[in-house]
Order: structure tokens, then C-alpha cells, then sequence
């Protein structure tokens, strides 16, 4: 019979925020040994273990051996009389000294490993936020010894321009409600506090925890077409119906093939006769309906070798031109509309080469938008009279922001599709992304006024109904 043992043991190596702790729990249960393993803040892991010594040598060894996700350098083995319960369990971080210069080296050690080798495999998976959370620490320090009421006293403190570059570049975590206090009464604006960036990504957290994002109703064509008919906004004409793929016949006329929900232009083609089609987004062509029919099984369907690709839902509907003779199609203008106010444009032409231009309402280029920051081409623009026809549209709908994408043909513009949640959002400025948050925050606003005295929405209440 072996002599039960206790042992303390010291693991370094890249094996925090990797599962590596749920792994020494997995080989423990196994073993019969009880104890606990715990994160140090230097980057170790503390391991204590009971168990009889044969199991505990078998535990050595799956101690170091290396897998999946997780590197061990070393470990360190000592004798202990701590008393263990029965099982094997996961505790939280301890900090093992309230020395500064260990968090400061580890900090040093944790930067310089991201920089290096983003990419590797052995990175610990927590380590962004390990790095953000010190940091953020020594930033709230910083901004407690400055944002004080002495510091913002007009007579003795810092300068106006200080002040406004102080507390506009500071990020919403790092200030407190006593700091909050001193910046409202001096009027200041912590710039970063609004953010469409932020918006976006807390709408994708309210769609998962099944609040509902009412702007997302527009997203299935079907329900945008239905609605589009009900307030007089002109859409390609088409049959409302959607068919899989395999259901699709050859088109006898020009057409746009698209999927019921995908974005980017993902699936999209253009079928201006049988010898001559195009899949927008790669503008790859085609010279026949069965060669374009054998590459979108393969490449654009979902299926379990492209589980990456578009379900199979579709619909077909009438090509938009802005030169028939030319076979020239409608140029995107796509409306970033907030509640009754479109703040820009971004024009795209489709071709050869896909271009790009952003506009205000008032007729300008924006070349600063930080998207397409390398193209210069400019555009057509968009009438006045056009962008108010889309804001009339916009105050249809009780959602702070929708852009409405419409297409230029050789009349009037045609709606494209609504967009509750635009591609490349995170490319924005921080300007821009900053305006944009403003932008959303008053139209919320406006909603709110509006339904408080009594505006009903009726035709988006029928579709939510499912009467449209």
C-alpha cells in the first residue's frame, strides 16, 4: 500500500487563460487525488495535491505534458501539511505580493508577447484583458489625480484647452462618479462616452438575450418588400415568393438572383441574358446558366464542406439599370439614416473596379470617413429632393438607425434593401464614430417624443402583426 502525501507544486509556463486548470481537475478526478489549483498573478499556477505517491508521480507527468492550447516550462514540487478536503477544485487568482514591480514586469512581459506573435497558438487566451485590466487600473489612478475640482477651478487649475484634451480623450470605464460630477459642472464632453461602434455591438448582445431589436425586422427581403409596398416606396418588382436553389429555373429576362438574408452582396448575380452572368461581390462571369448553376452549389450554398456559405433561401427579382443600353447597373446609394435625418451617403459603382464615395447631406465629399481612405474617386451625389424622399421613409420605421440602401435606375431610385446594421462599422473613425453615436442618441430621442404624443406607426405595427 503507498503512503498518502501531500504536495505543493509551483507551474509555469503559458498555461493561464488556456483551460489549463480544468485540465489538472480532468487528470486529479482520474488519479483520486483532492486538492485545488489557482492562477498566481505572476503567471503561474498553484497546485496542491493529495494522493497516494504513486498516483501522485502519475500526476507529475500529466503536470508536464504538453497539449493542446497550453505550454509547461517547469514545475516546482514541496512538501506540505495543508489540510485538503475531499475532491479536486478550480479557486480564483490569488496575488502573491502587493509589490508593484511584479504586476508592472508582468505587464512589460504580456505586451511584448502580444506584439511579437499575435497569432500564436500558446497565447493565453485571457491576455488581452489581462493587459487592458492593468492598464485600466493605473488609468483611473491617473485621471483621480487630475480631474479634481482644484484642477478644473477656472483661477488655479489647468487651461481650457488642457481640460477639453484631458477629459475628451479619457474612456468611459476610467472615470468615476465623483469625476463624472466635476466634468458636468464645467461643462466638458468625454468624447468617448458615445459610440456607434459601442451601439452596435450592445444591439448584437440585446438580439441574443432575446430583447427585441425592432430594426431587424427589416433584414428579411420578404418583410422589407411588403413594407416598402405599404408607405409608397418603390422596390424592384418581383413575385414576394422564395424558392431553394434547385427550384430556380433559367430566367428568360434580366434579373437579380439574391439571397434571402446574407450580406456584402454575398450570393448576389446578375443575369442580364443566358450567355452573360455575373456574381456581383468576386465580379466573377459566366457564360451559361449551368456553369453558373454548378459553381454556386459548390462555392456559395451552405452545405457541410462550405459551412460557410448562404442558406438556401432565394428570391428573383427585377434588374436594376441606370443605362439599359449599356447594360450599365444602378449604382449603390446607400442612406445612413437616423429617425428622419440622413447624416451621409456612400455612393458605390460596381464594375471592373468596385468605388467608393461618401457624401453629406449638404452635397460634400467625406474623404475622412476611415473607410476607403485610399480612393479618390468622386462620384455623382445625391439630390436634395432624393435624400428627403428617404428621410419621409425613415420616419416610417421606430428605430433610431436604418440605412436604407436604394439603387439608381433610369427614373427614379429603387429600394435595394434596409440595413439595421451596416458592413464595416468598426472602420469608422473615432470622429465618425463619435458623430454617429450622437446621431443615434437624438434620434432615440425623437422616437420617444414622437410616440409620447401619440404616433402610431401603423404599417411597421402590421408587419411586427405579420399582416403585411
Amino acid at each position: 500500500m503507498y503512503n498518502i502525501i501531500i504536495r505543493k507544486i509551483f507551474v509555469s509556463g503559458k498555461i493561464q487563460g488556456v483551460g489549463f486548470r480544468k485540465y489538472l481537475k480532468s487528470e486529479a478526478d482520474k488519479l483520486n487525488i483532492s486538492g485545488w489549483a489557482r492562477n498566481l498573478d505572476d503567471g503561474r499556477v498553484e497546485v496542491l495535491a493529495k494522493g497516494n505517491e504513486n498516483n501522485i508521480e502519475s500526476f507529475y507527468i500529466a503536470v508536464m505534458k504538453e497539449a493542446s492550447g497550453f505550454k509547461v516550462d517547469s514545475i516546482e514540487r514541496h512538501e506540505s501539511s495543508l489540510k485538503v478536503t475531499d475532491g479536486f477544485k478550480i479557486r480564483k487568482m490569488r496575488a502573491i505580493s502587493n509589490n508593484g514591480e511584479i504586476k508592472k514586469s508582468l505587464l512589460l512581459k504580456y505586451v511584448d508577447e502580444l506584439y511579437e506573435s499575435p497569432r500564436a497558438a500558446g497565447l493565453r487566451l485571457d491576455l488581452p484583458k489581462v493587459i487592458s485590466d492593468i492598464i485600466e487600473e493605473k488609468s483611473q489612478q491617473f485621471y483621480k489625480y487630475r480631474i479634481t475640482r482644484e484642477n478644473l477651478d477656472k483661477q488655479r487649475g489647468y487651461s481650457a484647452n488642457q481640460l477639453n484634451t484631458l477629459v475628451s480623450l479619457a474612456h468611459p470605464r476610467q472615470i468615476s462618479h465623483i469625476m463624472l460630477r466635476h466634468i458636468e459642472r464645467r461643462k466638458l464632453s468625454v468624447k468617448r462616452a458615445l459610440s456607434f461602434h459601442t451601439i452596435m455591438m450592445q444591439e448584437s448582445e440585446e438580439r441574443r438575450i432575446g430583447s427585441p431589436v425592432l430594426g431587424w425586422q427589416l433584414d428579411e427581403k420578404t418583410k422589407a418588400y411588403n413594407f416598402a409596398d405599404s408607405i409608397g416606396l418603390r422596390r424592384p418588382d418581383c413575385n414576394n415568393q422564395t424558392y431553394t436553389f434547385e427550384e430556380i429555373e433559367k430566367p428568360t429576362k434580366p434579373m437579380v438572383l439574391k439571397p434571402v438574408k446574407s450580406t456584402g452582396s454575398r450570393g448576389v448575380a446578375f443575369f442580364y441574358s443566358e450567355n452573360d452572368i455575373v456574381l456581383l461581390r468576386d465580379n466573377k462571369k459566366f457564360f451559361s446558366w449551368e456553369e453558373f448553376s454548378e459553381y454556386t452549389k459548390k462555392y456559395v450554398l451552405k452545405h457541410e464542406d462550405n459551412f460557410q456559405g448562404i442558406r438556401d433561401k432565394w428570391m428573383l427579382e427585377e434588374l436594376i439599370l441606370e443605362d439599359k443600353e449599356r447594360k450599365t447597373p444602378g449604382r449603390d446609394l446607400k442612406f445612413f439614416t437616423f429617425y428622419g435625418k440622413v447624416v451621409f451617403i456612400l455612393e458605390i459603382v460596381r464594375g471592373e473596379k468596385v468605388r467608393h464615395c461618401f457624401w453629406s447631406r449638404d452635397g460634400k465629399r467625406l474623404a475622412d470617413t476611415g473607410q476607403y481612405i485610399d480612393e479618390d474617386w468622386i462620384g455623382e451625389g445625391v439630390s436634395l429632393s432624393k435624400i428627403e424622399s428617404v428621410e419621409a421613409a425613415s420616419l416610417k420605421i421606430p428605430v433610431p438607425f436604418m440605412r436604407i440602401d436604394m439603387l439608381k435606375s433610369e427614373g427614379d431610385m429603387v429600394l435595394g434593401e434596409f440595413t439595421p446594421r451596416p458592413g464595416q462599422w468598426d472602420r469608422f473613425s473615432e470622429d465618425y464614430d463619435r458623430w454617429l453615436g450622437e446621431e443615434h442618441v437624438k434620434a432615440r430621442s425623437r422616437i420617444l417624443l414622437d410616440l409620447i404624443q401619440g404616433k402610431k406607426f401603423t404599417e411597421f405595427s402590421e408587419l411586427m402583426e405579420g399582416k403585411k
